[in-house]
């Protein structure tokens, strides 16, 4: 009996790194198709349409933010801590100068975020964590990401 809790205790702990690592990589890849549509909307002139797209990567970096364990993350979450703080400010930039070169100086930093999740899956699968940054907080009901809650289990999105 015990044998059959601890296995299906570890399947669920392996489908909740799983599904935290594929929110992760929705996220960015969410926010880089807001930049992109940003980016056009603003050549096209459509001001409401960049700015809202800017505001929902800004909401999805603040929710990545929200969620560094500064406590136990050390020198990896005050340097994510930054670089999100520095991308909020960039995103802030864009929008009030309505820049679309801003965004392609960014840009780049979000796609390098997106592959570095995708490459961690053959290292991590299996081995029990995939953040660098756990958290050991719920997350809040409120999130601005969709599909936080995956598989009947409810996480902290990490970045």
């Amino acid at each position: 009996m015990n044998t059959r809790l601890a296995a299906q205790t570890y399947q669920d702990v392996q489908m909740v790194v799983r599904d935290r690592r594929r929110v992760l990589i929705m996220a960015f890849e969410g926010m880089i198709k807001f930049l992109h549509q940003a980016k056009e909307a603003m050549k096209t002139k459509e001001i409401e349409t960049a700015h809202e797209r800017l505001v929902r990567t800004k909401q999805i970096l603040f929710h990545l933010l929200n969620g560094l364990d500064m406590e136990n993350g050390g020198e990896i979450a005050l340097n994510l801590k930054r670089l999100y703080l520095f991308l909020i400010e960039k995103l802030t930039e864009a929008n009030l100068k309505k820049a679309p070169e801003i965004i392609d100086e960014i840009l780049p930093i979000f796609q390098n975020l997106c592959s570095a999740w995708e490459e961690l899956k053959p290292h991590t699968e299996g081995k029990g964590t995939v953040s660098p940054v756990p958290s050991k907080k719920p997350a809040q009901p409120t999130s601005p990401i969709p599909n936080s809650h995956v598989g009947g289990h409810r996480f902290q999105v990490m970045g």
